[in-house]
């Protein structure tokens, strides 16, 4: 017995290929919402990130705070008085503030790609937030920043020093205490940064090196010397508490002539690096 064909139900569709022109069509439409999709992903993937940054910094202001109450209002040094294992962690203001957050992973941000908590064989830890040292520990008063594009300002960090000397850290001094900061909403305490004591220079050629940009970077822009400026978001936490995410133009604010130490006209500082009146 010969089989025949099944026919066509009344209502069923013709049963059929795409033809090239329809597949090429539906591929440029993918690849357009592709294109237009991928960057909101990857910006909303990224705020995430920031957002998770900024709950570690304020896990952080509790520590610090705490610990500043216990220590009769002072900050934590940058480097404290050597360990028997001479790391760096263990003596650094992480090590310090550990016993009061419980958590070692906080000291980690999710956008810096420096993610291993084993500090005993590397260096992640350190790789993550720093925290600016005051310049009397490089035994000068306040120092003048060379900052490229941003120009030349009075900057000076918070924390202190202990210790055998260390690099550029070389006087022991102890840190800002709480008092001793005239405006603790503008002062930034914490910030994103690829290494744990920054803001230390050369004294003799007066360089420094700088946090740059982590979140939600942006297309750098040149400034009036030719010299790249990163965009972008760091991250801060301030010395009254709060944390914020601050644009690069706005984290290096220079306020002008706002001192009176040389002269009548005054000096630039770095507003959010400089803790005096």
């Amino acid at each position: 017995m010969l089989l025949q064909p099944a026919r066509k139900r009344s209502g069923q569709f013709d049963q059929r290929g795409f033809t090239l022109i329809e597949l090429l069509v539906v591929i440029a439409i993918i690849a357009i919402l592709a294109a237009i999709l991928f960057p909101v992903f990857a910006h909303a993937r990224e705020k995430a990130r920031q957002t998770s940054c900024l709950s570690n910094l304020r896990q952080m202001s509790s520590a610090m705070l705490m610990y500043a109450e216990d220590n009769e209002g002072y900050f934590p040094p940058v480097i404290g008085r050597p360990s028997r294992t001479q790391n760096f962690y263990q003596m650094s203001w992480m090590g310090m503030i550990e016993p009061y957050t419980k958590n070692r992973g906080i000291f980690i941000c999710p956008s810096s790609g420096h993610t291993s908590l084993d500090y005993p064989n590397k260096p992640d830890l350190l790789e993550n937030y720093g925290y600016a040292p005051t310049f009397r520990v490089m035994g000068i008063d306040q120092i003048t920043a060379l900052t490229g594009p941003l120009g030349k300002a009075y900057f000076e960090g918070i924390g202190g020093f202990y210790g055998p000397p260390v690099g550029d850290f070389i006087e022991e001094v102890p840190s800002h205490s709480q008092a001793e900061i005239a405006r603790s909403a503008d002062t930034i305490l914490l910030c994103d940064h690829d290494t744990f004591d920054w803001g230390m220079g050369d004294n003799h050629r007066r360089e420094m090196w700088f946090p740059e940009p982590r979140h939600l970077r942006e297309s750098d822009i040149k400034g009036p010397d030719g010299q790249a400026a990163p965009q972008g978001i760091l991250n801060c936490l301030f010395v009254d508490g709060h944390v914020k995410g601050l644009k690069h133009s706005a984290f290096w604010e220079i306020r002008q002539k706002y001192t009176y130490r040389v002269n009548a006209a005054g000096d630039d500082v770095f507003w959010h690096f400089w803790p005096y009146e």
